[in-house]
C-alpha cells in the first residue's frame, strides 16, 4: 500500500507520496528511478485492466479508472483526481451512508467507548473547544434543505434519508456534477471549501480507524473526532450563507442547483454518523 497524502489548496484534488524517497536507500536505487517504476506500473495495471477478457482489479479498480499520475525529478509521485472520478466519488457519497462508511465510524466508536462524550461545550486538548449545537445546527439546515427539495420536486422522495441511515439505500438519480466540458460544475470556493471537507473527513475516519486497530485511542483520538465533524460543520454552514438554491439561480441554472442539493445529500448522512455513532449526541432534523 502506498501513503499518500492529500495536498491542501485549489483544485484539483492531488494527493502526494514520497513512498520512492522512502524505499530509495532499501532497494538500492535513486528516488526518480522508483517512481519512474511505480508510475509504469500504474500504467501498466490501467491498460490490463481495460482489456477485453481481462477481470477487473477490485481493489485499486477506482484509482485506476479516476486518477492520473505525475512524478517530479526529486522523486515525489503525485496522484491527481480526475474530474470524472471526483464526480464519481460525489455521487456515491450522495447514496447516503455507505455500509463501509457505517463500519468505520462504528469501529472508531467503539474505540472510544470507554470516553464519555460531552454533551455541552467543553475544552480539550490545548485549547480545542468543542460547541455540540453547531454541529447539530448544521446538520438540521442539512434536513429542512433537504425537505424543502423534496417538498419541491427537486430531490426523489426515496432519494433522501433522514434518520435513516440503516435503510437500504435506494439509488438517487445521477447529479449534474461535470458541465457540457466535462469539467467541475461547483466552482464557487464555498462548494470547493465543502467538497474538500467531505474528502479529509472520510480520508481521515479511515486512517483513525486503522490506528484504533493498531492500539486504543486515548481522549485525543476523541478529539480529533470532535474537530472532524466541526470542520465539516463549518464548511457546509458557510457554504449554505455562500450559495442559493432558490429564486434566480434555481430558473436560471437548475443544473446548478442540483449540483448543491448534491453537496447537501453527502453532506447530511456523514455529519449524522459522525454526531450520533461517533460521539454519541443527538443529530436533530429541525431546530
Amino acid at each position: 500500500m502506498i501513503s499518500v497524502q492529500r495536498v491542501k489548496g485549489k483544485m484539483p484534488i492531488l494527493y502526494s507520496s514520497a513512498i520512492a524517497l522512502q524505499l530509495a536507500k532499501p532497494c538500492q536505487k535513486t528516488a526518480i528511478e522508483l517512481a519512474t517504476l511505480i508510475n509504469e506500473h500504474f500504467f501498466q495495471a490501467a491498460i490490463a485492466q481495460n482489456l477485453p477478457g481481462n477481470p477487473p482489479l477490485a481493489s485499486v479498480s477506482f484509482g485506476l479508472r479516476n486518477f492520473t499520475v505525475k512524478l517530479e525529478p526529486s522523486g515525489w509521485l503525485y496522484f491527481e483526481l480526475i474530474p470524472q472520478g471526483l464526480a464519481d466519488w460525489l455521487q456515491c457519497m450522495t447514496y447516503h451512508s455507505t455500509p463501509q462508511l457505517q463500519q468505520s465510524v462504528e469501529g472508531v466508536r467503539q474505540e472510544l467507548s470507554p470516553v464519555v462524550a460531552p454533551q455541552k461545550s467543553s475544552k480539550v486538548n490545548q485549547g480545542h473547544i468543542f460547541d455540540p449545537f453547531a454541529v447539530q445546527y448544521a446538520h438540521a439546515r442539512c434536513c429542512s434543505l433537504l425537505r424543502l427539495a423534496r417538498e419541491q420536486g427537486l430531490l426523489a422522495e426515496e432519494s433522501v434519508y433522514i434518520n435513516s441511515l440503516t435503510s437500504s439505500a435506494i439509488a438517487a438519480p445521477r447529479n449534474p456534477w461535470l458541465n457540457s466540458q466535462s469539467e467541475l460544475r461547483l466552482v464557487h470556493p464555498a462548494e470547493q471549501s465543502l467538497i474538500f471537507a467531505l474528502i479529509d473527513t472520510v480520508d481521515e475516519l479511515q486512517s483513525l480507524l486503522a490506528a484504533a486497530i493498531a492500539l486504543p485511542l486515548d481522549p485525543r483520538g476523541h478529539c480529533m473526532v470532535e474537530r472532524l465533524v466541526a470542520a465539516l460543520a463549518k464548511a457546509f454552514l458557510s457554504f449554505y450563507d455562500a450559495c442559493r438554491f432558490w429564486g434566480d439561480v434555481q430558473q436560471s441554472d437548475q443544473a446548478l442547483v442540483q449540483a448543491r442539493l448534491g453537496l447537501v445529500l453527502a453532506t447530511q448522512p456523514l455529519l449524522q454518523v459522525l454526531i450520533q455513532e461517533a460521539l454519541g449526541l443527538v443529530a436533530p432534523t429541525e431546530l
